[in-house]
């Protein structure tokens, strides 16, 4: 049987109390019903478009870079969003609220520094 207390340090922090932040009146928020529907449509929607856009995709053998970018503006702005990010998640370990770093927000930063 796994500890409970496992994940402690991803969800401690979260108010439940809070509207919108868990608890039972969250997870009854939405109907099974309306989830499923949801979740097949938006699916089937995300499929639809790419096997739309899939045959469209070309790589190109020698990446493009624009003349306007300079080489020393990408490297400062590549520190200052790691810097960012770096501080956002030191703040999340810290009021043990690690389950917000899947927010969108968080994961498109992720990407961007990639």
């Amino acid at each position: 049987m796994a500890d409970e207390s496992y994940f402690l340090w991803a969800y401690a922090g979260v108010n439940n109390t809070l509207a919108g932040n868990g608890g039972p009146e969250c997870i009854g928020a939405v109907p099974p019903l309306q989830r499923a529907l949801e979740t097949i449509l938006f699916t089937s929607i995300g499929l639809l478009e790419i096997y739309i856009a899939y045959p469209h995709v070309r790589l190109q053998a020698t990446p493009v870079v624009p003349s306007t970018m300079h080489r020393a503006g990408r490297r400062l702005l590549i520190a200052f969003m790691c810097l960012t990010f770096g501080i956002e998640l030191g703040f999340k370990f810290a009021t043990q609220q690690m389950i917000w770093i899947l927010n969108p927000c968080h994961l498109v930063t992720m990407i961007q520094v990639l």
